[in-house]
């Protein structure tokens, strides 16, 4: 009987063995395996960091070229506001006392214009947008006759005509300013045209 039971006894350490090499084969497939997942987790979040950083430098890059573009089209409508307003509309004006990006902080707001033209007579006050829609009207209206005269006392009792002017207007957006009584001014290749009609009477704010 004693001799059964070391028998009985050998067999079980000998299959307890064989359990614990299993179970430390297979904690360390686990154990493997959990690194390779983690490896591959920090290449992941790696690949994304740099993706990350392109995609912010690609945002960066067009911000660039957006800013570069919409100035560059402040400057061909201010540098072409004297001819057209003055053949279009006998509107004279000195290239010399147009404002590009006139600002003004007070307080807890400012109020920005594309461009200012006062001609001792009358201001201009314009918008410019690579594409004009209904929505940049209307927040150009509330800008207009919000604050201008608190942002730029010294202008008086002028009266201020708006003009908003783009490469590319909305149909909606055009209606809405003629609406206003605002001067549009349109981009046509290298040349900018007046898309108000002579004659046409523009609202005094």
């Amino acid at each position: 009987k004693a001799e059964a039971d070391r028998d009985r006894f050998a067999r079980l350490a000998s299959a307890w063995e064989d359990d614990r090499r299993l179970l430390a084969k297979s904690a360390e497939e686990e154990r493997k395996k959990a690194e390779e997942e983690r490896k591959k987790a920090e290449a992941d979040r790696d690949r994304l960091s740099r993706l990350e950083n392109a995609v912010d430098d690609d945002r960066k890059k067009n911000e660039g070229h957006r800013r570069n573009l919409s100035r560059a089209m402040e400057n061909a409508f201010a540098a072409s506001l004297p001819r057209v307003m003055r053949r279009a509309h006998k509107v004279v004006l000195k290239p010399e006392d147009i404002r590009l990006r006139a600002r003004v902080r007070k307080g807890g707001w400012s109020r920005e214009f594309d461009f200012l033209a006062p001609n001792g007579k009358l201001v201009l006050a314009g918008e410019v947008k690579a594409r004009l829609t209904y929505d940049d009207v209307v927040k150009f209206s509330e800008k207009l006759m919000g604050d201008f005269r608190a942002a730029f006392p010294e202008y008086g009792g002028l009266p201020v005509y708006g003009v908003v002017a783009g490469a590319v207007i909305d149909e909606e957006a055009a209606k809405h300013a003629r609406r206003r009584g605002f001067y549009i001014l349109r981009l046509e290749g290298a040349e900018v045209h007046p898309a108000t009609a002579r004659g046409y009477r523009a609202t005094a704010y």
